[in-house]
């Protein structure tokens, strides 16, 4: 009988610890697991503007919307917004459940303007330049039949290990403030320019919004930001 209840009781416990049940991980998706390049807010009218779109860890599935203008999917990560019309529009990147409803995660506003006429050692926005164009260059708007005129101020934004460097300047060059930051630039990284300021043929004070340049390695071998 002893015997009997012990091995019952060994038993009894056994089919306990059978029964428990082991924890199921889960994994919840928020903004920060997807990042936009190029980060700005600033797309151009008329243009098809691509920006890229990339979740971590890879492979999240996710769709995208528009709230104006056209999006079309290249690839699973490349996509491009156009407008005719300069307008404002809402992006957002969703989820979809087993019903088929989407969910966001998150969203990002876009201004569509027009392609800045200011250029940058006679180079236009969204091209390429190194650390050294960025020393010995300057802004200028340039008219037709009116020749150069010099920028009169603007404002610089380097983005870089999650940190972003603010400043401002007058006249048309660099400060010395700001090269000592375009020191650290490295290939790849994106310099943007905003809030210029300049006096136009007819003597009125104009403002240009926007105006981007990608850094490439200070040899003569070029990077190319078409992706």
């Amino acid at each position: 009988m002893k015997l009997f209840l012990i091995f019952s009781f060994f038993s009894i416990n056994s089919c306990f610890v059978v029964a428990q049940k082991t924890p199921v991980a889960t994994f919840k998706i928020s903004s920060t697991n997807f990042s936009i390049f190029p980060r700005e807010q600033y797309v151009y009218v008329g243009l098809e503007n691509r920006i890229k779109i990339t979740s971590k860890p890879r492979g999240i599935p996710f769709v995208c919307k528009i709230s104006n203008g056209k999006l079309k999917k290249i690839n699973d990560s490349i996509y491009i917004i156009s407008s005719p019309l300069p307008i404002q529009t809402l992006l957002s990147i969703c989820r979809v459940d087993s019903k088929g409803k989407e969910h966001v995660i998150t969203t990002k506003y876009y201004d569509f303007i027009p392609f800045p006429i200011i250029k940058f050692m006679g180079i236009k926005s969204d091209s390429a330049t190194n650390r050294m164009g960025l020393a010995m260059g300057n802004f200028q708007v340039e008219y037709k039949g009116k020749g150069k005129i010099p920028v009169k101020s603007f404002k610089i934004e380097i983005y870089s290990n999650s940190k972003t460097y603010i400043d401002s300047t007058q006249g048309n060059r660099l400060s010395k403030r700001m090269l000592q930051e375009t020191y650290k630039l490295r290939p790849g990284m994106v310099v943007t320019f905003s809030d210029f300021r300049y006096q136009a043929p007819d003597g009125s004070l104009q403002t240009e919004p926007f105006f981007r340049m990608f850094i490439i390695a200070d040899d003569p071998n070029p990077i190319n930001f078409q992706f």
